[in-house]
């Protein structure tokens, strides 16, 4: 029987690294998309409580921070996705090429075509709460403040 080189024997004790790295990424993602949320609310709350003192509902206020989020989402699924897929192409032709196995495409179309719809709903969850704790206060005691 043949028996694998030593390196290809290493190479599969390493399997687990590329799903570390992707949760990683992912929780940074995550912790990027709740910062620019609540940054973007939190610097636009006087001018949500302006237009709350002219008539907009709290359901719209919440509304504003969901559109920020699936904008947001939306962009970064359509600039991510391709790149993520041209870059790890291009860095899984050079690391397989360096350790001698074959580097034909092995890129599964369901989590390729899942990822995007769950970023999404991770975005409007994220974009949820975010919107509801920074609305959470009243206009007058928003406009109030300094």
């Amino acid at each position: 029987l043949a028996v694998p080189p030593a390196d290809l024997k290493n190479l599969a004790r390493l399997r687990s690294v590329p799903w570390f790295v992707a949760t990683l990424i992912a929780l940074l993602a995550l912790a990027s998309l709740v910062h620019a949320l609540v940054t973007m609310l939190q610097r636009h709350s006087r001018d949500l409580a302006v237009l709350a003192a002219l008539g907009m509902t709290p359901r719209q206020r919440r509304g504003v921070g969901l559109s920020a989020g699936i904008v947001i989402a939306v962009a970064a699924v359509l600039i991510g996705v391709p790149t993520g897929i041209v870059l790890g192409r291009w860095v899984w032709r050079i690391v397989a090429g360096r350790v001698y196995i074959p580097s034909g495409p092995v890129l599964t179309w369901p989590p390729t075509a899942l990822t995007p719809l769950i970023a999404l709903v991770v975005a409007l969850v994220t974009a949820a709460l975010a919107a509801r704790w920074v609305t959470r206060r009243t206009p007058s005691a928003e406009l109030h403040s300094d």
